[in-house]
């Protein structure tokens, strides 16, 4: 049988059973924590939302007090900060609040200039499927602000090795 996420109390102890969305025969892998590394922070937003949504633990206290215990080191010294030690702020911050100020606190805030510099000098050095597959994961790391289709063939094409 798989437990079901728990909210926690105001002692730090399991308060509640919280009602689960996903069938039992389904497993749901837990989310993996947060430390504060700038370069996981999307991915962990993502998951988190999604995991959220997928056990049914809504927008309130019980899924903030969740996201909240998946934070370590540096991110859980910001949360301590950040709620001054209260955990009476849990009913007054919405999941998209939190995650929200998660985002502008640990967000790097070149990420996008970054990614964009280093697709314009990408350069095919070993396979054409691993440099294929390097170049679409920047694409896909740069989400909505990606290039257009036109102008990533272009930069593809020109990176690569010429042939011999």
């Amino acid at each position: 049988m798989i437990a079901q996420p728990r909210a926690v109390g105001e002692a730090g102890t399991i308060s509640a059973r919280v009602p689960s969305l996903v069938p039992k025969e389904v497993k749901v892998d837990k989310p993996l924590t947060f430390n504060g590394d700038k370069k996981k922070l999307q991915n962990f937003l993502f998951v988190m939302k999604q995991y959220v949504d997928t056990v049914g633990l809504g927008t309130g206290p019980a899924a903030c007090r969740f996201v909240v215990s998946y934070l370590r080191d540096d991110a859980l010294t910001w949360w301590r900060s950040y709620s001054q030690d209260s955990l009476s702020i849990f009913d007054n911050v919405s999941l998209d609040e939190l995650l929200t100020a998660l985002e502008s606190h640990f967000s790097d805030v070149d990420r996008e200039m970054k990614l964009r510099a280093k697709l314009f000098n990408m350069r095919q050095t070993g396979s054409v499927a691993a440099f294929t597959t390097a170049f679409q994961q920047v694409q896909l790391e740069l989400g909505t602000a990606r290039v257009s289709d036109d102008v990533a063939m272009h930069l593809y094409v020109h990176a690569l090795k010429p042939m011999t």
